[in-house]
Order: structure tokens, then sequence, then C-alpha cells
């Protein structure tokens, strides 16, 4: 016999072998799999699905997802009220899917140069795209303020706690800007 042939030969039988054993494995676990499934009765139980997940954001489950974060809501007009370490937060409902998440401070304006505090807002603005910083017209006090958009109660509230850093990163940086501001002017 040839040699190549023989080889091809024995090669062709262990792969036939080789192809029947793989099936009389899989047929041999199938066997098992359903036999294990036929056995169990939870197994084709039906399990209640959350769907708040995905169900569209209202003012009420804004109010819920602040809960959930661990803050105590108030509720107002179109607004929800609360509070992350003694500063107060709030979140304007009234254009939902729309969200607007703001921070605000008064200010004594005997404590700061209003010109300077005002640019820090604008460079506050260009640094945190996300973020707008103000002076209130009056000039008693200043704001931080995101908008998202937001339809489903489950991303909005895992995304609430991020939304609350970009401001609090947005007021520590117009805060550092005020401060390099005044450097400048030899204040």
């Amino acid at each position: 016999m040839d040699r190549p042939f023989a080889f091809l030969l024995i090669v062709s039988c262990a792969l036939g072998v080789w192809a029947v054993t793989a099936t009389q494995r899989n047929n041999s676990l199938k066997k098992k799999n359903d036999e294990m499934e036929d056995k169990s009765p939870s197994s084709k139980q039906i399990v209640g699905v959350d769907t708040s997940y995905s169900e569209a954001l209202t003012p009420e489950l804004v109010c819920q997802a602040v809960k959930t974060n661990g803050y105590v809501p108030v509720m107002h007009q179109d607004c929800v009220v609360f509070k992350v370490q003694g500063e107060t937060y709030a979140i304007f409902t009234d254009r939902l899917p729309i969200l607007t998440l703001y921070k605000g401070y008064n200010i004594d304006k005997s404590d700061y140069d209003i010109r300077l505090l005002k640019e820090a807002c604008i460079r506050t603005t260009y640094d945190i795209i996300m973020a707008k910083a103000s002076v209130d017209d009056d000039e008693a006090g200043m704001c931080f303020r995101i908008a998202v958009s937001e339809h489903c109660y489950g991303n909005f509230c895992a995304s609430l706690e991020r939304y609350i850093s970009v401001l609090d990163d947005a007021a520590k940086r117009s805060q550092l800007f005020y401060d390099e501001l005044l450097k400048e002017q030899g204040k």
C-alpha cells in the first residue's frame, strides 16, 4: 500500500471515531439536561420583571430617583428639591424629558469682585461644556446648572450621582478661576 494513502486512511478513521464519540457525548449531555429540566419545576416558573427601569420619566419618578439615591426629595410645582451634605440642589421637571439640575449660592457683594466672578463663570461654562455657570441679574447670587435629556427612570436614577458631581465640579472650578483672576489682578 502507498504510504500517503495509508496515512490518509488512518487520519480519516481517527476523525470518524472522534466524530461518533463527540456526537454520543453531546446526545448524552442533552439527555441529562432534559431530565434535570423535567425534575426541576422552578425552572419553568415565570418570574416577575421589574419594568420601572424602562418606565417613562415623570416628576414623581424623578422624586423616586432622588429617594433611591439616598436623598430626601421635596416636590414643589415643577421642581424637586433635595440636599446633599447641606447644599441644596433642584431638578426642574417642567420640560420633560429635558431636566435642568440646579445648584445655587447667595453672594455677598462685599466679599466678591462681581466683574471677576462673572468672568470666572464664563471660563467655567467654557471649561465644562455640560455645565452653565452664571451670576444672577441682581448680583445677589450665582448658579450652576446642567440640562439633560432623560426618557427613562432607570437611566436617570443611575446617572443622578454623576450629574451632581458635574455641578460640584463646576462650582469648584469656578472658585479656582475666580482665585486665578484675583491673583492676576494683584488683589
